[in-house]
């Protein structure tokens, strides 16, 4: 049946359509009341233009009455837009507020897939902060992980960590947030275990989650060695029998350091062109000046006396010794253990000199024994 031009039709006491416009035809709806004979709730059908500026004929709303008020709680545009909490909705679906879904949403078409309270499937790539992500997930701005704490720094299989890479193979970055070992530091896992660590004090452990230094390695069950390449990636790793793990690097520039033992390299396997020192090692060597210095950097070096050789000076009778260009940013250095077979030159020279001073000295003796035996015969003789 149809009512034209009705402002309300009802069975007995209850009206079930009625005009919600003083206009007729321009918008009728069906209200429910409650038991004093109030509205309190309706759904509403604007046939022509109707409030708000805007042009609603066919427009569908589900509407609420409070203090007097019809709020509109669901609308439906003509075009077949839906808004929720809004009567001017801009796509299929607009929700002014927080929606909850209890048990998921799922959308099948390209974009996303399945949003539950426990995971997010999404064909094509996120934007966080952003319209435009150049990855998967991209954020425009900062990221928390692990807001609840929840990271206990466990190990072994199937302990995952904040960020995690691959399918279920144990790589992993990570901040053990529980009590112990590296609390609010930094760790990196590889097929489950921890293999380096930054320390919350910037410390950083590789082999262990608890540096004492700046930097700490250790390695169990095998020699612990940190490589530190030089030029083109050479190194040396020939260590003696027995050695228990180090540095192998090329070359070490510092301001001091303390050894228990030094070895210099000598084996005739790796040297060419060997030939004895020439020259006159003594009298080069008493043209160098020993002198007593204090360095200039006191910061660093301290401010006591030492003692050794000007590198300008020794440069003039031994070049070999002497390394570095003498620019503002290399300055020059004396190879003080080679300067050990100069030595060695120097006291061979001054035993052969030692030997012949002796030889005169003997002959000295001898001639003499003989001119006090002839003297004491001339003596006798008398």
């Amino acid at each position: 049946f149809s009512v034209a031009n009705a402002t309300c039709l009802g069975f007995g006491s209850t009206r079930m359509l009625a005009s919600t416009d003083s206009t007729p035809n321009n918008v009728t709806g069906v209200m429910g009341h409650n038991s004093s004979g109030a509205a309190v709730a309706g759904i509403e059908f604007v046939n022509v233009n109707h409030g708000g500026g805007g042009t609603r004929q066919g427009a569908l709303s589900l509407f609420t009455i409070t203090t007097g008020d019809a709020i509109s709680r669901i609308y439906m545009d003509p075009s077949g837009n839906v808004g929720i909490g809004t009567t001017n909705p801009g796509a299929s679906l607009e929700i002014s507020g927080c929606a909850v879904f209890r048990s998921g949403l799922r959308l099948d078409s390209a974009g996303v897939k399945c949003i539950t309270a426990e995971m997010l499937i999404v064909d094509g790539k996120i934007g966080i902060g952003t319209t435009d992500p150049q990855q998967s997930m991209s954020v425009d701005g900062y990221m928390n992980v692990d807001q609840s704490n929840s990271d206990t720094g466990a190990t072994g299989g199937g302990a995952y960590h904040g960020i995690s890479f691959g399918n279920a193979s144990g790589e992993s970055i990570g901040s053990k947030r529980s009590a112990g070992g590296n609390q609010y530091g930094l760790d990196f896992y590889t097929g489950w275990e921890p293999r380096m660590c930054i320390s919350s004090g910037g410390s950083i452990g590789m082999g262990l989650q608890n540096p004492s230094a700046r930097l700490h390695v250790t390695q169990s069950g095998s020699q612990t060695t940190a490589i530190i390449a030089g030029n083109g990636g050479a190194n040396y790793q020939d260590w003696p029998v027995g050695w228990g793990g180090g540095l192998a690097t090329w070359d070490i520039c510092c301001a001091s350091l303390f050894y228990s033992g030094l070895s210099l390299r000598s084996d005739q396997r790796l040297k060419k062109d060997v030939s004895a020192v020439e020259g006159e090692a003594v009298e080069r060597l008493m043209q160098l000046r020993p002198v007593s210095f204090r360095w200039k950097d006191t910061k660093r070096m301290g401010d006591g006396i030492h003692y050794g050789f000007i590198a300008q000076e020794m440069e003039q009778l031994f070049p070999e010794l002497v390394t570095g260009s003498g620019s503002p940013e290399q300055s020059k250095s004396i190879s003080l253990q080679e300067l050990t077979a100069v030595l060695t030159k120097a006291v061979q020279e001054l035993k052969v000199q030692n030997q012949m001073l002796n030889n005169v000295i003997q002959k000295l003796e001898s001639d003499n024994s003989a001119i006090n035996a002839r003297l004491q015969e001339l003596e006798n003789g008398r």
